[in-house]
C-alpha cells in the first residue's frame, strides 16, 4: 500500500493526519515526527502517559504480552547478552578488516603513482635526451643545406639580375606600346577637334559624324578666308569635274524632274515644324555647319532622295532640320509623303 501525499507533509501536523486517516505514513512525516519526539521528549511525562495507556482495559492482553516479553529470566537475558556481544564483536571485525583492506587500497594506490612517476620522469628524461639528439642532427644538416642555398642563392641573384634588367626593358617596351595605344584610342575616339579628326573618323566609319564634319567646314572657311582665289580655283575644276552644284543640276543629272519653287510656298504649305522630328525651325540659326545652333536651321529636306532619282519639285520637298537633313542621308523613308 502506497502513502498519500499531501502539502503539509513533513510535518507533526501531516503525521497525525495519516494517523487520523488510518493511512500509509511518508518518510517525511515519520523524520519531523521523530525530530518533534526528541525536542518535547519529558521522562516523567512519558512514563505517566505509558501508565495511563496500559491502565486501559482493552491493552490489558496486551501490557502482559509486553510483560512477558521483557520480564524474562536471568538465564536467557544472559544469552541474549552474549549473542548481542557476539554480534558487536563481529560488527567490529568487519569494519577492522574494511579499514585494513581500505588502507592497504590506498597504500598500493600510493605505490602504484609513485611507479607512474617515476617511469614518467624516466620517460621524460629519454625524451629530453631524444630532442637535443634530433636538434644536434638538424643543426648539423641545417649547416649543410645552408652551405648549398647560399651557393645556390648567389647563383639565382646573377640570373635574377640579369631577368631584372630583361623585364625592366620588356616593362618600358611594354608601357610605351601601352601609351601609343592609349593615344591611339584617345584619338579614335576624339571628334571635331581639329581638321586631323575628319579624315581619321572618316578612314574609320566610311561616313564622319557631324562634329568633324563641322571641324572639316570650319577649317575651309578659315583656308578660305585666308587664300580665296585658291579656293575658286578648286570649286571651279569641281564644277568642271561633275558638272553640277545646285539641286536641279543633281536632280537632271539622276534623271530627275525640276520645277520652280520657293521656301516661302514650303513654309505656307507645310508651316514651320519639321516633319522629321515634328519640332520647330529656327529661322534666325546659323546656316554654317558648325556653327552654335546650326542643327535647328531649316533646310529643304528632298522626300525622295536626289540620289535615288527624285524629282527637285514643290511636290517632293518638305522643311526639316538641317542635322536631321544631314542625319536622314540618302535614305528612303517608309510612307514619306
Amino acid at each position: 500500500m502506497e502513502s498519500i501525499t499531501r502539502d503539509m507533509c513533513g510535518s507533526e501536523a501531516g503525521y497525525r493526519k495519516h494517523r487520523r486517516m488510518q493511512e500509509v505514513k511518508c518518510q517525511p512525516c515519520k523524520d519531523a515526527h521523530n525530530v518533534h519526539r526528541r525536542a518535547t521528549y519529558n521522562p516523567d511525562k512519558n512514563r505517566e502517559h505509558q501508565v495511563a495507556y496500559y491502565s486501559k482495559p482493552d491493552k490489558q492482553e496486551l501490557r502482559k504480552q509486553l510483560q512477558k516479553k521483557y520480564n524474562l529470566p536471568s538465564e536467557e537475558k544472559e544469552r541474549r547478552e552474549l549473542e548481542r556481544k557476539a554480534i558487536t564483536e563481529e560488527r567490529k571485525r568487519i569494519r577492522k578488516a574494511e579499514k585494513q583492506a581500505k588502507y592497504a587500497a590506498y597504500l598500493a594506490e600510493i605505490a602504484e603513482r609513485k611507479n607512474l612517476r617515476i617511469k614518467r620522469k624516466s620517460f621524460e628524461k629519454e625524451e629530453r635526451t631524444r630532442i637535443k639528439q634530433e636538434r644536434r642532427d638538424q643543426e648539423r644538416l641545417g649547416a649543410e643545406i645552408s652551405s648549398i642555398i647560399n651557393k645556390e642563392l648567389k647563383d639565382k641573384a646573377k640570373e635574377a639580375k640579369q631577368l631584372e634588367r630583361q623585364s625592366v626593358k620588356d616593362a618600358e617596351k611594354a608601357k610605351k606600346a601601352r601609351l601609343r595605344e592609349i593615344e591611339r584610342e584617345r584619338l579614335n575616339n576624339q571628334h571635331g577637334t581639329y581638321i586631323g579628326d575628319y579624315e581619321r573618323c572618316k578612314r574609320n566609319r566610311a561616313v564622319a559624324c557631324n562634329l568633324c564634319l563641322a571641324a572639316a567646314a570650319k577649317y575651309r572657311r578659315e583656308q578660305v578666308a585666308k587664300n580665296p582665289d585658291k579656293f575658286k580655283e578648286q570649286d571651279k575644276r569641281y564644277r568642271q569635274i561633275h558638272g553640277y552644284v545646285s539641286s536641279r543640276d543633281r536632280a537632271k543629272k539622276n534623271g530627275g524632274q525640276y520645277a520652280y519653287y520657293t521656301r516661302k510656298q514650303i513654309f505656307d504649305r507645310d508651316g514651320y515644324d519639321c516633319y522629321l522630328c515634328q519640332e520647330p525651325v529656327d529661322l534666325n540659326a546659323p546656316h554654317i555647319l558648325g556653327q552654335p545652333g546650326w542643327e535647328t536651321y531649316p533646310h529643304v529636306e528632298h522626300v525622295v532622295p536626289l540620289a535615288l532619282g527624285g524629282d527637285d519639285t514643290f511636290e517632293n520637298v518638305k522643311i526639316a532640320h538641317a542635322k536631321c537633313n544631314i542625319d536622314k542621308g540618302t535614305r528612303l523613308l517608309p510612307n514619306p509623303l
